[in-house]
């Protein structure tokens, strides 16, 4: 690398300037650092070696076909080797790799959720995307470790465990409030999960890393590498998986509550919600609502609900409710709020009201008189008040959307971060597990999906994510498995 070489030029006897040097990677996809047939490399340690005392010994070493041997035995008393074998020195890549495979049972990345006593699916979910978001830019030329993964008291190379992989970030990553510093994120890391103010919409979603599954797993480069993919009893334990990119170290310091989406490197999934075997036995409604032919119910002639129109069809809102969907408002909330009866979650929920406000069903029924009216400013008033309120009352809202390449449906997002050492304890984090280290391969697949994602409106969601968030809480949507093997690979199966 130039910038290496400049920096080593510059560098006087007994400088150590040079050790703390860095590089920012320019192109995020293709970068030199990881150009194929020339990875750039980095000693893993300290590798203390002789050299010749005087220059007139460097005299015996200045040609091609007698240079001085650093693991070796040389002429004049410099020997290098050890116990007269090559003592080699230890390198690593200075970059990560990323893998990913179909992990789901079904194929073709499609997930059931729930099953009938029949074992036929309710309803299905299929990963259509997948973005890789806040990749680092810069990174330490040799790798850094410290007790506290900050430069004070770190040492070149050293082992991980029970220590931290330094990033050149550290400071910035140990601001109590990242929202306050949402800004900023664009200079440390390429496809920033969140925008200047915090948040996720669309115009961020485009600034993502974005594949589909089908371009990630048809068009990318095998994993072929024996060394983890010979079959033992049979089985290839780390076969299938496709090499989708590479990235660069992006590490957390202590304390482990700094591990939060605004700075750490994951992985958002889209996934399309499908109906099942048996979802038109099941759950007529939520058939004709993911097929785009709801019918709108009426009371005294008049439109009694809420719906809107994408690509010519006409949708509901779904709602998800402590793990049931409900299709609907008046067809099925409130109906099913009436059988629970009052004082039951449901009910509870949806017609009290906050103190000093309105109950949700007052909202809802507010909306409807504003469509009634076929009043458009007056419906966009209702519709954000009533947004508000359910969420408020921990109703999740699910609005269908059109896809250029997967038509219209309901669509919604899974977010991974990266595992790098789990420590097998849920909502618990510990020091690194969430993060990337160079030389490492993450091969990632996701096994298992059990509820819907995040909405793709913010305001509809109950629980959005904030750079602040925590990378690993109580609730889960998906799992997904790791693996990471030398290099070294980590395989994280991945459950949401």
């Amino acid at each position: 690398m130039q910038e290496m070489i400049e920096v080593l030029n510059k560098a006087t006897r007994l400088s150590t300037e040079w050790l703390d040097a860095k590089y920012k990677i320019k192109d995020d996809v293709n970068s030199a650092i990881w150009a194929k047939k020339s990875f750039l490399m980095a000693s893993h340690d300290v590798a203390k070696r002789k050299l010749p005392a005087t220059f007139a010994a460097w005299d015996n070493y200045a040609s091609e076909n007698s240079p001085f041997d650093l693991c070796g035995n040389n002429e004049n008393g410099v020997d290098n080797s050890l116990n007269q074998t090559t003592n080699y020195i230890d390198v690593e890549r200075a970059a990560a790799r990323f893998d990913f495979k179909d992990g789901s049972e079904l194929g073709n990345n499609t997930y059931d959720l729930g099953k009938t006593t029949a074992d036929k699916e309710v309803m299905k979910v299929q990963l259509v995307r997948m973005s890789l978001v806040n990749l680092s830019k810069e990174f330490f030329f040799l790798r850094h470790t410290s007790t506290d993964g900050t430069l004070a008291g770190a040492m070149i190379g050293g082992p991980e465990y029970g220590r931290y992989v330094v990033d050149t970030d550290a400071e910035f990553k140990k601001n109590e409030k990242l929202i306050e510093h949402a800004a900023e994120f664009p200079n440390y890391v390429f496809y920033p999960m969140f925008n200047s103010e915090g948040k996720i919409d669309e115009n961020q979603r485009n600034l993502w890393h974005n594949h589909t599954l089908d371009d990630v797993l048809n068009g990318a480069e095998q994993d072929t590498d024996d060394s983890w993919n010979n079959p033992k009893d049979g089985k290839k334990p780390y076969g299938d998986y496709v090499i989708w990119r590479y990235a660069v170290e992006n590490t957390i310091p202590a304390v482990e509550d700094y591990q939060r989406n605004g700075i750490s490197t994951g992985v958002v999934f889209k996934g399309k919600l499908l109906s099942g075997s048996n979802t038109a036995t099941k759950h007529p409604k939520l058939n004709t609502a993911i097929n785009g032919t709801y019918t709108v119910p009426m009371k005294d002639g008049k439109v009694n609900g809420y719906v809107y129109t994408v690509d010519g069809k006409t949708y509901p809102i779904i709602y998800e409710f402590q793990s049931q969907i409900y299709v609907g408002w008046n067809d099925e909330v409130m109906v099913h709020a009436a059988e629970y009866g009052p004082g039951s979650p449901l009910h509870t929920a949806a017609t009290v009201a906050p103190a000093g406000g309105k109950s949700v069903n007052e909202l809802y029924q507010a909306l409807v008189a504003a469509v009634q009216e076929n009043d458009k400013a007056k419906e966009e008033a209702a519709l954000a008040a009533f947004r508000a309120g359910a969420t408020a009352a921990g109703f999740t809202l699910y609005q269908a959307s059109s896809d250029d390449k997967f038509n219209s449906g309901y669509f919604f997002y899974y977010y991974y971060w990266n595992r790098h050492n789990d420590n097998g304890m849920p909502a618990t984090m510990g020091p690194m597990e969430f993060g990337v280290v160079r030389n490492n391969v993450y091969k990632l697949a996701v096994t298992n999906i059990k509820r819907l994602g995040h909405p793709r409106i913010t305001p509809n969601d109950p629980d959005p994510v904030t750079p602040d968030t925590p990378d690993e809480k109580g609730d889960v949507y998906l799992t997904v498995s790791c693996q990471v093997l030398p290099w070294t690979v980590r395989v994280n199966n991945i459950e949401f």
